[in-house]
């Protein structure tokens, strides 16, 4: 395991374990960008106590390893100087609340303010010169937490962590029912939750198959749904433990 700290545009870290060649750790192990790992050997981006290393180079357990993985990039995206509900943030990834009716991303030209846009605009003013990268989605009308990534090696691991499901994601539905006033009864309404599933189909199905006990007549209905992907912080405060 070996844990990483930002240093300017370098990411440094010591490894724990002999290593047969740093070029197969970056691809194999850490799982970098085939592509990105010949470019940083090629531009001597990759330093071993301070000394460029080669491919095929064998590195010793408590060597310094150096990666020039945090040069300046463009946001990618025009700033929106809006504040965005930030739950976390370090030098490697920013989890934020996006809620229910904001575009994640831009799909269309004339989307000009999604969650990304909020993100590049608190880049922007917090002096983060990186591409906003999100590490997975959500819908339009789903509430939530996004990953995203702060530099390339992060955006490599937590997509990695995501495939192998060592990043944990939940998802709760809710559906809002009102039962239509009568003589001798008043409205009711109720929150209740349909179940582990994330698809607008449950409050269909809620929606034509269930009734009040007691009643005879179907209840006029006020539905919504909303789905959630909150991270697991215990997973948060070690994702930068490379294994």
């Amino acid at each position: 395991m070996i844990y990483m700290k930002k240093d300017g545009e370098w990411l440094v870290g010591h490894l724990v374990e002999d290593v047969a060649s740093v070029g197969a750790l970056l691809r194999e192990q850490w799982r970098l960008p085939r592509k990105q790992v010949h470019l940083l050997f090629q531009h001597k981006e990759v330093l071993l106590d301070g000394t460029p290393a080669a491919q095929l180079a064998e590195a010793k357990a408590g060597q310094e390893i150096r990666l020039r993985l945090c040069r300046p990039e463009p946001l990618g995206l025009a700033p929106v100087d809006e504040p965005a509900d930030i739950l976390y943030e370090d030098d490697h990834l920013l989890v934020a609340n996006k809620p229910p009716g904001l575009l994640l991303h831009p799909t269309e030209p004339r989307h000009t303010r999604t969650l990304d846009h909020l993100i590049a605009g608190h880049f922007a003013r917090t002096g983060v010169a990186a591409k906003v990268r999100h590490v997975h989605r959500l819908d339009q009308d789903t509430s939530g937490v996004v990953l995203y990534a702060k530099h390339a090696l992060a955006s490599a691991l937590l997509d990695e962590r995501l495939r192998e499901r060592n990043i944990s994601r939940s998802c709760t539905e809710w559906s809002s029912r009102t039962a239509a006033p009568s003589a001798n009864r008043s409205a009711r309404t109720a929150i209740i939750p349909i179940g582990a599933g994330c698809h607008p189909m449950a409050i269909r199905r809620l929606r034509t198959t269930a009734w009040w006990s007691g009643m005879r007549k179907r209840p006029s209905w006020s539905a919504g749904w909303r789905r959630a992907a909150p991270i697991r912080f215990a997973s948060i405060s070690a994702i930068w433990a490379i294994l």
